[in-house]
């Protein structure tokens, strides 16, 4: 079933797509980004729209090998836009150091302006994260610990 999934989950790999109603949009990305787990991740990619959009918007929802979503940035929700107009825009979504444990998972996207959505390119990006050792304790993160690690402030206080 895995591969199966694989096969109808993934992004397809040209570079350049169609948004999913063909309203023209089109989304120009590398299909795959690898980065290992821990380490900072940034998505790079350029719209091309049918006409000039002013103030442009996009936002990502990040999904898991079984459609579910692990999580989404936006943007518009973020009150950050393109400044001027134009017809192609190249966008660069810096995630930082986001905990995602090692696994396959898929990015779709969204372009609009500050007040509505134009297109939406799902499942367009594939990354792909490799299993590393963020906290440095000499082995990788077990996969039984979910989508995420996390450094959580501890605190020990002896008994009495």
């Amino acid at each position: 079933t895995e591969q199966y999934m694989l096969a109808n989950q993934m992004p397809s790999s040209v570079p350049r797509i169609e948004d999913d109603d063909g309203h023209e949009f089109f989304l120009n990305r590398p299909a795959s980004i690898q980065s290992l787990c821990g380490e900072p991740l940034d998505l790079e990619f350029t719209i091309e729209a049918p006409e000039d959009i002013a103030g442009a918007t996009a936002g990502l929802v990040v999904y898991d090998l079984f459609d579910a979503p692990v999580f989404g940035t936006s943007s518009k929700f973020q009150c950050v836009c393109g400044k001027g107009s134009g017809a192609r825009w190249q966008i660069i979504c810096k995630l930082g150091q986001i905990p995602l444990n090692a696994g396959l998972y898929s990015a779709s996207i969204w372009f609009g302006n500050e007040y509505r959505d134009y297109a939406k390119f799902s499942k367009a990006i594939s990354l792909q994260i490799a299993p590393s050792d963020p906290f440095g304790w000499g082995e990788a993160i077990p996969g039984s610990w979910g989508h995420f690690h996390w450094a959580a402030e501890w605190e020990f206080v002896p008994g009495e």
